[in-house]
C-alpha cells in the first residue's frame, strides 16, 4: 500500500510538471508538442492504473486496514497521554524538591531559634512567613523590618527572641551587607 501511494505521488508530480508546458485552447483541446501530450496521457493512464490497484488492494484487505487505522488512532491518543504524563511527573518532582527544601529550612529554623515554642508547619507559615515587612538597604546593611501580628502575641514574643538571636548571628549577604532584623 505504501509503495502504491509513493507511485501515485510521483505520478501526480509528473502530471503537474508536464501540464506546465502544455497550453489549453478555448475549445478545451490540449495544444502543445505531440511528445508532451503523449507523455501526459501515459502518465494519466498510469495514475488511473495505480489508483484502481489501490482501491482493489484496499477492498481485499478491508478488515486488516480498518483494524490498523483504529489501532493507529488509539496509539496517537496514548502517545499524547504519555507526553503529558511525563511533563506532569517532572513538574511534580520539582515541586516535591521545593517542598522538601522548605521543610528542611523550617526544621532548622525551629531547632535553632524556636526551641521554646512548639509550632507545626502550617501555623509557622501562616503566623511568621506571611508577615508584612519592608527591606531598606544601604552600602553596609540590609534592614528587614517585620510588622508584628497583634492577634498572635505568643508567636510574636517568640519571634522577638528569634530576631535577637538572628541579629547576634551576624548574617552577611554575598554583597557584603550585614542583615539586621526588627519586629515592630
Amino acid at each position: 500500500m505504501k509503495t502504491i501511494d509513493e507511485n501515485i505521488n510521483a505520478i501526480t508530480r509528473k502530471i503537474i510538471k508536464t501540464k506546465k508546458h502544455i497550453r489549453i485552447s478555448k475549445d478545451g483541446k490540449r495544444i502543445g508538442r505531440l511528445k508532451k501530450l503523449n507523455l501526459l496521457e501515459n502518465i494519466e493512464d498510469n495514475l488511473d492504473k495505480y489508483q484502481k490497484e489501490k482501491v482493489k488492494l484496499r477492498q481485499s484487505h478491508i478488515k486488516e486496514i480498518s483494524k490498523y487505522e483504529k489501532l493507529k488512532c488509539k496509539w496517537k491518543k496514548v502517545d499524547k497521554d504519555i507526553k503529558t504524563y511525563t511533563m506532569d511527573v517532572e513538574l511534580d518532582q520539582i515541586m516535591t524538591y521545593f517542598r522538601l527544601i522548605l521543610i528542611h529550612l523550617y526544621a532548622y529554623f525551629l531547632r535553632q531559634y524556636l526551641n521554646e515554642v512548639e509550632m507545626d508547619y502550617e501555623p509557622f507559615v501562616e503566623r511568621i512567613i506571611h508577615l508584612n515587612g519592608t527591606v531598606n538597604e544601604n552600602n553596609e546593611t540590609r534592614r528587614v523590618t517585620l510588622v508584628a501580628n497583634g492577634a498572635d502575641l505568643k508567636a510574636m514574643s517568640a519571634l522577638k527572641n528569634v530576631v535577637e538571636k538572628v541579629n547576634q548571628a551576624g548574617i552577611v549577604s554575598m554583597n557584603k551587607r550585614k542583615y539586621h532584623f526588627e519586629l515592630v
